[in-house]
C-alpha cells in the first residue's frame, strides 16, 4: 500500500512523505529507485519517485529516502515555503 502525506513544519517548510509497505526492494536495486520507469511491481509505472525527485530538484529542499524495514520504503522531501506575492515581486 502506498501512502502520500503532506504537512506544514514549524519552520514553514512543507514536508511530503511517500510510504510504501509493499514487498520491499530486491537486494542491490536501491540505487535505481529514482530512475524513471524503474519498478519492482508488475503493474507499476516506475514514475512516482522519479516525479518526487524532479519536484525536489526544482526547489531548494532536501530528499531523504529510507528503508525502515525490509518490506517498507519511505521517501521524505522538505520544500521551502512559497513566498507571498508581495515578497516575490520584482520592482
Amino acid at each position: 500500500m502506498v501512502t502520500v502525506k503532506s504537512q506544514l513544519g514549524e519552520d514553514g517548510q512543507i514536508e511530503i512523505s511517500v510510504n510504501d509497505t509493499g514487498p520491499g526492494l530486491p537486494q542491490g536495486k536501491a540505487d535505481q529507485i529514482f530512475d524513471a520507469f524503474f519498478t519492482t511491481k508488475p503493474q507499476g509505472s516506475g514514475m512516482g519517485l522519479a516525479i518526487l525527485e524532479q519536484i525536489q530538484c526544482s526547489h531548494p529542499g532536501s530528499l531523504s529516502p529510507s528503508i525502515p524495514t525490509v518490506s517498507e520504503f519511505c521517501a521524505r522531501t522538505l520544500l521551502p515555503p512559497r513566498q507571498s506575492r508581495e515578497n516575490s515581486r520584482l520592482d
